[in-house]
């Protein structure tokens, strides 16, 4: 059917339906309901063109990026918008109150997160699969460690998931004291021990001494190191969080 869109038409579902009943294609399954869209034949190859200028255009973009690496993003409020969400697009109902907390939340605490999440509203906008709007950092690569629990089960979910967190890293730490007494360890490695077992739970400091720590761990190679190595995600101080559904409310 043709229009005032010129070279585009939309054919009435009806008539479409008609047009092609030998094919196994059925109205309720047109997108729109009621109209059955055709593209020009060109349509493709404007659509590339405009894309490819439309990045051409935001190249300069790049360079205004996230400051939080010159700030203090958790001096106030204001510096914390300065940090990248790794929570965004998520989908939920508009004007809903609950999504902003988040977006700060790993504004704050970012890829060191590991989320217990209830079976409610914040596990729908945040886990429809296979979409999250839970996003990597863009410098690390790395994001927050998201989980779903059944209902009424969620904070001993994340008490589990705290527990373990712990274990692993007191393992972390039995081995860094067997590795100051290692003849292969070098001097700097265990200077590196001994502030670590000092910071442990500072989420900041960890995440220095770790990137000090392994590139040295990886070229020492001894079996103390390898067993570090094993346990690298474990170095750096988690943030635990448990959220909240609506029903578990």
């Amino acid at each position: 059917m043709p229009n005032s869109h010129g070279s585009y038409r939309f054919t009435p579902c009806s008539d479409y339906r008609h047009a092609h009943r030998n094919r196994k294609q059925k109205y309720e399954n047109f997108p729109n309901g009621r109209f059955f869209f055709h593209p020009p034949p060109d349509f493709l190859a404007l659509a590339a063109n405009n894309f490819c200028s439309a990045q051409n255009a935001a190249a300069p973009q790049k360079k205004v990026t996230y400051k939080d690496n010159l700030i203090d993003k958790k001096a106030n409020v204001k510096n914390s918008q300065f940090a990248q969400p790794l929570f965004e697009f998520s989908g939920a109902c508009a004007g809903c109150g609950e999504t902003p907390y988040l977006k700060c939340i790993t504004q704050l605490f970012g890829e060191q997160m590991m989320v217990a999440n209830a079976t409610g509203c914040s596990s729908i906008y945040g886990g429809s699969a296979p979409a999250t709007p839970y996003c990597r950092n863009y410098r690390s690569g790395f994001g927050p460690a998201w989980a779903n629990s059944l209902f009424e089960d969620n904070a001993e979910f994340g008490l589990g998931m705290a527990t373990a967190t712990r274990q692993m890293r007191d393992r972390v730490e039995r081995i860094m004291k067997e590795g100051l007494a290692c003849d292969c360890c070098s001097a700097e490695i265990k200077a590196l021990f001994t502030e670590w077992i000092e910071n442990r739970e500072n989420t900041l400091k960890t995440k220095e001494i770790a990137d000090k720590l392994i590139p040295l761990m990886e070229a020492c190679g001894c079996d103390i190191c390898k067993q570090l190595l094993e346990l690298r995600h474990s170095l750096v101080k988690k943030s635990q969080w448990i959220f909240g559904g609506d029903g578990w409310g």
